[in-house]
Protein backbone atom coordinates (compact mmCIF):
# COMPACT_ATOMS: atom_id res chain seq x y z
CA UNK A 1 0.00 0.00 0.00
CA UNK A 2 3.11 2.48 0.58
CA UNK A 3 4.59 1.77 -3.00
CA UNK A 4 0.64 2.68 -4.58
CA UNK A 5 0.26 6.07 -2.19
CA UNK A 6 4.22 6.53 -3.14
CA UNK A 7 3.36 6.39 -6.82
CA UNK A 8 0.06 7.90 -6.88
CA UNK A 9 1.82 11.28 -5.64
CA UNK A 10 4.51 10.71 -8.22
CA UNK A 11 1.70 10.52 -10.97
CA UNK A 12 -0.01 13.24 -9.48
CA UNK A 13 2.12 15.68 -6.51
CA UNK A 14 0.48 17.52 -4.24
CA UNK A 15 1.95 20.70 -5.27
CA UNK A 16 3.32 21.47 -8.19
CA UNK A 17 6.54 22.79 -7.25
CA UNK A 18 8.61 24.24 -4.80
CA UNK A 19 10.69 27.74 -4.74
CA UNK A 20 13.97 28.45 -2.75
CA UNK A 21 15.85 31.87 -2.66
CA UNK A 22 19.51 31.40 -3.26
CA UNK A 23 21.28 32.17 -0.16
CA UNK A 24 25.15 32.54 -2.51
CA UNK A 25 25.93 32.11 -5.58
CA UNK A 26 26.16 28.42 -7.29
CA UNK A 27 27.01 26.94 -10.55
CA UNK A 28 23.72 25.36 -12.28
CA UNK A 29 24.25 23.71 -15.03
CA UNK A 30 27.46 25.23 -16.50
CA UNK A 31 25.19 28.64 -15.71
CA UNK A 32 25.83 31.18 -12.66
CA UNK A 33 22.95 31.92 -10.31
CA UNK A 34 23.92 34.77 -8.55
CA UNK A 35 22.84 34.91 -4.52
CA UNK A 36 19.19 35.96 -3.93
CA UNK A 37 17.69 34.82 -7.21
CA UNK A 38 14.41 32.83 -6.62
CA UNK A 39 14.39 29.29 -8.13
CA UNK A 40 11.77 27.15 -8.73
CA UNK A 41 11.63 23.33 -9.00
CA UNK A 42 8.61 21.82 -11.15
CA UNK A 43 7.43 18.55 -10.12
CA UNK A 44 5.52 17.75 -12.82
CA UNK A 45 8.30 17.91 -15.94
CA UNK A 46 10.44 15.87 -13.30
CA UNK A 47 8.18 13.12 -12.42
CA UNK A 48 7.17 12.72 -15.80
CA UNK A 49 10.64 12.65 -17.52
CA UNK A 50 11.80 9.20 -19.16
CA UNK A 51 15.85 10.07 -18.00
CA UNK A 52 14.02 10.32 -14.37
CA UNK A 53 12.09 7.39 -14.10
CA UNK A 54 11.34 4.43 -17.09
CA UNK A 55 8.18 4.45 -18.30
CA UNK A 56 7.07 7.79 -16.26
CA UNK A 57 3.18 7.45 -17.68
CA UNK A 58 2.66 4.06 -15.99
CA UNK A 59 1.11 3.61 -13.14
CA UNK A 60 3.87 1.32 -11.56
CA UNK A 61 4.20 1.01 -7.94
CA UNK A 62 6.90 -1.62 -7.62
CA UNK A 63 9.28 1.19 -8.68
CA UNK A 64 9.36 2.13 -4.82
CA UNK A 65 10.18 -1.65 -3.69
CA UNK A 66 13.41 -1.46 -2.02
CA UNK A 67 14.28 -5.30 -2.27
CA UNK A 68 13.97 -4.47 -6.21
CA UNK A 69 16.94 -2.38 -8.43
CA UNK A 70 15.71 0.92 -8.51
CA UNK A 71 16.88 3.25 -11.08
CA UNK A 72 15.38 6.39 -10.51
CA UNK A 73 17.36 9.07 -7.75
CA UNK A 74 15.80 9.25 -4.68
CA UNK A 75 15.05 12.88 -4.71
CA UNK A 76 13.15 12.72 -7.96
CA UNK A 77 9.49 12.36 -6.36
CA UNK A 78 9.68 14.56 -2.81
CA UNK A 79 6.25 15.19 -2.14
CA UNK A 80 6.37 16.68 0.85
CA UNK A 81 9.69 18.23 0.51
CA UNK A 82 12.90 17.34 2.31
CA UNK A 83 15.02 18.31 5.12
CA UNK A 84 14.56 21.44 7.03
CA UNK A 85 11.81 23.17 4.91
CA UNK A 86 9.88 19.49 4.69
CA UNK A 87 6.30 19.67 5.64
CA UNK A 88 5.78 19.31 9.33
CA UNK A 89 2.56 16.97 8.48
CA UNK A 90 4.27 14.42 6.61
CA UNK A 91 3.87 11.31 9.02
CA UNK A 92 0.40 12.19 10.12
CA UNK A 93 -0.62 13.04 6.19
CA UNK A 94 1.21 9.36 5.87
CA UNK A 95 -1.01 7.49 8.40
CA UNK A 96 -4.11 8.72 7.78
CA UNK A 97 -3.85 8.32 4.47
CA UNK A 98 -3.03 4.73 5.04
CA UNK A 99 -5.52 4.23 7.01
CA UNK A 100 -8.23 5.75 4.97
CA UNK A 101 -7.43 3.48 2.40
CA UNK A 102 -7.23 0.28 3.92
CA UNK A 103 -10.57 1.18 5.66
CA UNK A 104 -12.25 2.26 2.41
CA UNK A 105 -10.44 -0.92 0.16
CA UNK A 106 -12.15 -3.29 3.45
CA UNK A 107 -15.32 -1.95 3.07
CA UNK A 108 -15.38 -1.05 -0.97
CA UNK A 109 -14.14 -1.94 -4.15
CA UNK A 110 -13.32 1.09 -5.96
CA UNK A 111 -14.66 2.23 -9.41
CA UNK A 112 -13.67 4.65 -11.50
CA UNK A 113 -16.78 6.44 -13.47
CA UNK A 114 -14.69 8.44 -15.73
CA UNK A 115 -11.06 9.85 -16.32
CA UNK A 116 -10.23 13.59 -14.71
CA UNK A 117 -7.34 15.45 -16.35
CA UNK A 118 -5.86 17.83 -13.47
CA UNK A 119 -5.55 21.62 -13.28
CA UNK A 120 -2.47 23.66 -11.22
CA UNK A 121 -3.45 25.87 -9.06
CA UNK A 122 -1.68 26.51 -5.40
CA UNK A 123 -2.35 22.65 -5.25
CA UNK A 124 -2.55 20.11 -7.55
CA UNK A 125 -6.19 19.43 -8.22
CA UNK A 126 -8.81 17.90 -10.39
CA UNK A 127 -10.28 20.15 -13.29
CA UNK A 128 -13.70 19.08 -12.99
CA UNK A 129 -15.53 16.55 -9.88
CA UNK A 130 -13.77 12.83 -10.14
CA UNK A 131 -16.15 10.63 -10.48
CA UNK A 132 -16.28 7.25 -8.53
CA UNK A 133 -18.64 4.20 -7.08
CA UNK A 134 -17.92 2.92 -4.38
CA UNK A 135 -19.29 -0.85 -4.95
CA UNK A 136 -19.97 -2.68 -0.97
CA UNK A 137 -17.97 -5.54 -1.04
CA UNK A 138 -20.84 -7.21 1.65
Amino acid sequence: MKMVIKESMRIVPVISGITRKLDSDIVLGGYLVPAKTTIVIQFFPMVKDPKTFEEPLKFRPERWDRSARNTSHPFASIPFGFGTRMCVGRRFAEQEMHLLLLEIIRQFDVVPTKTVEMKSKLMIVPAEPVGLKFVDRT
